[in-house]
């Protein structure tokens, strides 16, 4: 967090390097005679834009909604969970399927966004019905996992391995 004495001194230094700035321009700018100026004096100073600037990339949020974002939901406060995925964060929850090879479904369980993808496997009630091969994501198959539920009957297989 930045304090208000370095954002005085940031300031100072903005303000030191627009007065330089300004009179070298007006030193070795060249002036049309005789041309109306067609555009007003801003009413904030060139160091004062500076400074936003400036504390803006600083701050750390690229984009003020998603700052914001995170207080406005309340549809299931308590309930869903801020996660992240490949995309960014997300808040909302996640729904785990198990369908057979009719596009059945078998059995579904409905996550927090907080929670590992591979936790709904390690729940007995979740897989008590299915036996055979579960083909699966690439990064649910852990070792512990995969002894685990071929031991009960259930062989996890890389979705993604040809």
């Amino acid at each position: 967090m930045i304090t208000e004495d370095e954002i005085t001194e940031i300031f100072c230094v903005a303000d030191g390097f627009c007065k330089f700035f300004d009179a070298m321009t007006a030193k070795y700018t060249l002036k049309p005679i005789g041309k109306r100026k067609y555009h007003r004096n801003s009413t904030m100073s060139k160091a004062e834009v500076m400074l936003i600037m400036i504390l803006f990339h600083t701050s750390g949020y690229r984009c003020f909604k998603h700052f914001y974002l995170e207080k406005v939901h309340k549809v299931f406060k308590g309930i869903a969970q801020r996660g992240k995925s490949s995309m960014g964060w997300f808040f909302a929850f996640k729904l785990h399927l198990i369908y057979n090879e009719k596009g059945e479904l078998l059995n579904f369980m409905i996550t927090p966004g907080d929670i590992d993808d591979r936790k709904p496997l390690e729940y007995k009630a979740f897989v008590e019905f299915i036996h055979g091969k579960l083909l699966v994501d690439k990064r649910y198959i852990s070792k512990n996992l995969f002894q685990r539920h071929f031991v009960g009957g259930i062989q996890l297989i890389n979705l993604n391995s040809g």
